[in-house]
């Protein structure tokens, strides 16, 4: 059904990008839920999608940007009677860390720890500021393998630039989610705050002061993942990240809340497929 236009990984899985377009089916389908250790950029060039962020949706049309920060749980309602072409984007920070050091710049947007403003770029402000010609432009690049690495990266830089501009300006369009289930961002912020903690679905649901049973069956139904599997897949992102920062894979499997190293080995190698220290050796 999904037709793949072009596919390309630039370093692993550090930096990849697809332009794929389903055909109308006649009914909406929704995507699996997905939390990456990169930022994913959606270009929608042509269809109608809910793209639903940690408990927040966006509706977003044909010309628009959805922008995912690494960890954020994500899904996607597709309105299955049009086309749905997109090209994605997923690039991960640490490779321009470096290079922006080395020139004393940083791009505040994507500085660690930053909450993203632009969950979502409608139409007007993507081509305001360029991005729909610098995504296109990706896309588009060809020639030698070594040079069309080159240009991809300094293209992508360029991308950056111009979120992080659009995110310096003021009066730009109000990004607010179309809806928003505040149990389902609640606890995706209790996640986030005591992710190096035990965390229980009782201890949560007392946290936030409901049931067990409108915990599960709320979150589940919003984000079609199950609160057990989220904390999961959270604590593998960042355990990931902090890998690829420095951190041994102890350190790391202590920093996301796992008292036994073999319980972490085994959830990281079924996330990854490979183990923890897979990870640094691929660097």
């Amino acid at each position: 059904m999904e037709r793949v236009l072009k596919k390309y990984n630039l370093i692993g899985d550090e930096l990849f990008y697809h332009h794929t377009v389903t055909p109308p089916i006649g009914r909406d389908y929704v995507h699996e839920p997905e939390v990456h250790r990169q930022y994913e950029l959606l270009y929608l060039k042509e269809g109608r999608i809910s793209y639903v962020i940690d408990g927040k949706t966006y509706k977003a049309r044909s010309g628009d940007i959805i922008l995912v920060s690494p960890g954020e749980l994500h899904t996607i309602r597709i309105d299955g009677s049009r086309a749905y072409e997109r090209i994605v984007i997923l690039f991960d920070m640490e490779l321009f860390k470096r290079m922006l050091e080395e020139i004393k710049l940083e791009l505040s947007l994507f500085s660690e720890g930053t909450t993203l403003k632009f969950h979502i770029t409608k139409s007007d402000a993507v081509k305001k500021y360029g991005i729909d010609a610098i995504v296109k432009s990706i896309i588009a690049t060809e020639g030698e393998e070594k040079h069309r690495r080159l240009l991809i990266v300094a293209k992508l830089l360029e991308l950056l630039a111009a979120f992080d501009r659009m995110a310096k300006d003021s009066g730009e369009p109000d990004t607010t989610p179309d809806s928003e289930d505040r149990l389902v961002r609640r606890v995706a912020d209790y996640v986030e705050e005591h992710i190096a903690e035990r965390m229980t679905l009782d201890s949560i649901a007392a946290a936030l002061f409901v049931s067990k049973s409108t915990l599960c069956h709320r979150f589940t139904a919003y984000m079609r993942i199950s609160v057990n599997k989220y904390i999961a897949a959270r604590r593998m992102t960042l355990a990931a990240d902090l890998i690829k920062r420095g951190a041994t894979a102890q350190e790391a499997s202590a920093a996301v809340g796992y008292e036994n190293y073999s319980a972490f080995f085994h959830v990281f190698k079924k996330t990854y497929g490979i183990p923890p220290t897979g990870l640094k050796e691929k660097q």
